[in-house]
């Protein structure tokens, strides 16, 4: 009852977190969680909000998984995509006349959001439910263009950069993508018509060469970028994780 006592000594406060941590120990029958399971009722899975994060995690963030004794099922791929927090009883639960303690906040990569995700959350998902989807890579683009066009969102698209910055985080120009090529060399290429994978392939060293800031090096690049694209046809390249 130790971590009880700290949180209803009237000289402290709890820190004011979205779900407050208990000490990092396993979940099993030692672990801190089982040994507070009069304070804890459960686990609550926070989802790492970015414009990065899979849409299959998304969809699970604020999901309750109620009781200590079990794990809680898996969610994440890597480490970074999300976690299980400690889900503290409320005061009522606990049998205290206190008032609860206001929704807190949690960090996103716009700063700082309700708990629950608010807004930012369905913006996340209305954009990885377009990109993650079955089309071919400029269809899937197309989709997200679609999405930023919706007013609702021009607060979260200006928070990343602009609309043009959340489709090149998801879908950059394949140009873009060649190591170390110039953007002045890009642009060149995009204004010759160059900017699929297969309309490089075409054209002869010489041809290639000819575009200021291309020497020897730099057609090895492309050369070995070309080959390595996905989608050869396309201007843009799939960076989208699932």
């Amino acid at each position: 009852m130790s971590f009880l006592r700290r949180w209803l000594n009237p000289g402290k406060r709890p820190d004011p977190q979205p779900f407050p941590r208990l000490p990092a120990e396993p979940i099993d029958e030692g672990g801190a969680a089982c040994r507070n399971s009069d304070i804890v009722s459960g686990y609550r899975f926070c989802a790492t909000l970015q414009l990065r994060t899979p849409l299959r995690v998304l969809s699970r963030h604020g999901e309750l998984h109620p009781g200590v004794d079990r794990q809680p099922p898996p969610v994440t791929e890597e480490g970074w995509e999300g976690i299980w927090v400690p889900e503290l009883r409320t005061w009522r639960e606990l049998g205290i006349d206190a008032r609860e303690m206001p929704p807190g906040t949690m960090a996103s990569d716009i700063g700082q959001i309700p708990v629950d995700g608010g807004e930012y959350l369905k913006f996340l998902v209305a954009i990885r439910t377009a990109a993650e989807g079955d089309e071919s890579v400029t269809g899937r683009r197309t989709a997200v263009v679609q999405v930023l066009e919706e007013t609702r969102w021009d607060d979260f698209a200006r928070a990343h950069g602009g609309r043009e910055a959340v489709l090149n985080k998801l879908f950059p120009p394949f140009l873009t993508t060649v190591p170390r090529m110039a953007a002045r060399t890009a642009a060149a290429f995009a204004r010759m018509g160059y900017g699929s994978p297969a309309s490089l392939s075409r054209e002869t060293d010489g041809t290639l060469l000819a575009v200021e800031g291309v020497g020897p090096a730099m057609v090895k690049a492309i050369r070995s970028a070309c080959e390595l694209a996905a989608e050869p046809d396309s201007e843009y390249v799939d960076r989208v994780g699932r």
